[in-house]
């Protein structure tokens, strides 16, 4: 929810420009690199913001604290963001200079290698400050709380948990360079995850109403990236298009797990595939290899679960009429080798200008892409209608709130692409805020039951003037924005079941690797003294590795080094590590070597257990006995 509510806030822009162009760098960054020069030594990621982003971030504070507090629909929204806000600082309406904090001047926040932050506050009123988050001043330095020092040093105030760290401020080596971008907030970062970290830096980039992120992601497993396919541009339909969609799915389709028939099926199936949006329909088309098995489904499409809408096939067309919504009609088609799907509704498509943002995103190459602006009060359909005739219950306080939320976005785009080993990215979000004031408070005013009675054109439409970025919006009506929304989700289901695969595996790989050196040294103790060694190890490293730091027991090559039969296997573990070993020999022609750990921490222990067994003098023989299904 606090995430949300930043991006939210983010988005709302400020009031110093009426034009809006897409958010890019700002002209200088002499704040930003200012800041990044004052890591701490060993710093593992850190957050900076220019004077210019926090005077954003406060104006579009509130803007946001404006909507809330005048829409009878959010009020108990309202009274809850009251109350953390009075809980956080004491106060209901708050600025940064009630808070002591100055705008003249930017903030840090970094991570150290124990996981410490170190926050750099531009505190413009010392006393006011400490006034408000309870602190005590001190001659040098002053106490936040009983773990927090802060101290200022050079015209910044530094706050610490540990003040060995003041001496270790401009030690640091993070740099900002791999986002390839820069921008009045600015975050670089890795995150252990699996064997080998994921890093990021990206920027953060500001405009009235908008907000874009760019940056790139390093770490990311290969398997995750080839997945992705070939580049390639989105498909386009002239000065026509709302919005776009490409994506490459013949490589995910195979990573899947399902029964042959369908694999087989969906070997059928080309790259990439797109789908473009118009102000009155949508139009989605995908490669086939071979045009049989889809063009069986499409003709027997009334025999299925799409019977039930009353979908017919006729003259190899598959159609009907979308739920509660007669006007709009779904066609499923097959076009030589190109399968097409689309929606439509009633008139001709508007012509209608790419934003600034739509147009980058155009004329690049991804691996996926998916934008749409609009503007949900173009519908007008009766959704109030729609939704009473629904079987189940609808809460319309929450409809309400939802609706709000939506009139109030008009763009979204996200696009990926792999360069090399690393993951290129950028997001984009533009909402109704990147209008002028006069515009913003007519909008605002506009209530969610006459949205959702299909009253939205004629209201908005009396509001938005020649050349405003609502008249476009307007323009582009509301199937835009169906494709971002929907190209995250589909984006999500592919990365993160093959993510966890991805760790999954990187549990395995440590144990693994390790068993097999000692299951190699052990043949080699066994050419040299015709016998293993005999004897039983102590589980090393020692100790309980969840709770220590990355939950990973600590190097400690000496304890290995103390042991004879280790050092005979000549075998230690001289970095952190997520499993802990031991060996047993009773006779000196069998052996029993373990990796026990607790990857994910769950309590529930994975054992690997490496078998060597020696017969009639012949080279010993090894086998790997992973732990039981489903520890993973």
């Amino acid at each position: 929810m606090r995430a949300a509510l930043w991006v939210v806030v983010l988005a709302v822009g400020c009031h110093k420009d009426a034009a809006t162009p897409a958010p890019a760098g700002p002209v200088s960054t002499s704040d930003q690199d200012a800041l990044w020069k004052l890591a701490p030594q060993g710093a593992l990621g850190g957050m900076v913001i220019s004077p210019h982003g926090l005077q954003m971030v406060e104006h579009a504070w509130g803007d946001l604290d404006a909507m809330v507090h005048r829409s009878p629909d959010l009020a108990d929204f309202a009274t809850k963001m009251d109350e953390q806000l009075q809980k956080a600082t004491g106060q209901t309406k708050a600025s940064f200079a009630a808070l002591g904090i100055s705008t003249s001047k930017g903030g840090a926040v970094f991570i150290t290698a124990d996981q410490k932050p170190v926050t750099i506050l531009p505190v413009g009123d010392r006393d006011l400050f400490l006034k408000v988050v309870h602190g005590t001043k001190g001659d040098k330095t002053d106490k936040l709380d009983e773990r927090t020092t802060c101290q200022v040093m050079s015209g910044n105030y530094v706050c610490v948990e540990d003040v060995a760290i003041f001496d270790q401020l401009g030690k640091g080596q993070l740099s900002i360079a791999p986002a390839n971008a820069r921008g009045d907030i600015e975050f670089v970062g890795s995150l252990p995850l699996g064997k080998e970290p994921i890093s990021f830096a990206g920027a953060i980039q500001l405009a009235r109403g908008a907000v874009t992120v760019r940056g790139e992601v390093t770490g990311v497993p290969k398997q995750v990236l080839a997945a992705m396919g070939e580049a390639s541009k989105p498909r386009l339909d002239g000065d026509k298009t709302t919005g776009f969609g490409l994506a490459h799915l013949k490589s995910v389709f195979a990573a899947l797990p399902m029964p042959d028939k369908a694999q087989a099926m969906f070997a059928t199936l080309g790259d990439p595939f797109t789908l473009v949006t118009y102000s009155n329909k949508l139009d989605a088309q995908l490669p086939l290899l071979d045009s049989g098995p889809a063009s069986m489904i499409v003709n027997a499409c009334g025999d299925g679960p799409l019977g039930k809408l009353g979908a017919k096939a006729a003259n190899g067309v598959c159609s009907f009429a979308v739920p509660n919504a007669p006007s709009m009609t779904v066609a499923v088609s097959i076009d030589g080798k190109t399968l097409h799907a689309g929606m439509n509704m009633p008139g001709k498509p508007n012509s209608v200008e790419l934003t600034g943002f739509g147009k980058e995103l155009a004329e690049g190459s991804w691996q996926d892409a998916f934008w749409g602006h609009g503007s949900l009060l173009a519908s007008d359909q009766n959704l109030a209608g729609q939704m009473a005739a629904m079987p189940v219950p609808i809460d319309l306080s929450i409809i309400n709130s939802a609706i709000r939320a939506m009139t109030m976005l008009n763009e979204f785009g996200i696009a990926a692409k792999v360069d090399g080993d690393a993951l290129r990215f950028v997001v984009g979000v533009r909402t109704a805020w990147s209008n002028p004031d006069d515009i913003v408070t007519k909008l605002l005013a506009i209530a969610p039951a006459d949205v959702l009675a299909g009253k939205g054109p004629a209201l908005a439409g009396a509001i938005a003037t020649k050349g405003s970025p609502l008249e476009n919006d307007l323009q582009a009506g509301y199937t835009g924005m169906m494709v971002p929304m929907g190209g995250v989700g589909a984006m999500a289901a592919v990365a993160i079941p093959a993510f966890m695969e991805y760790m999954k595996r990187s549990k395995v790989s440590e144990a693994s690797l390790q068993l097999n050196k000692i299951g190699k040294n052990a043949k080699r103790v066994y050419v040299e003294e015709s016998a293993l060694p005999i004897g039983k190890t102590a589980q090393l490293p020692a100790g309980k590795c969840c709770g220590q730091p990355k939950n990973k027991c600590a190097a400690d090559p000496a304890a290995f080094a103390k042991d004879p039969i280790w050092t005979k296997l000549d075998f230690e573990i001289d970095e952190p590590a997520t499993y802990q070993y031991s060996y047993e020999s009773t006779d000196g022609k069998s052996a029993i070597v373990t990796a026990t750990g607790d990857a994910d921490c769950d309590g529930v222990p994975a054992v690997y257990t490496l078998q060597i067994t020696a017969a009639g003098g012949a080279l010993p023989t090894t086998v790997i006995i992973p732990p039981v299904a489903g520890t993973y």
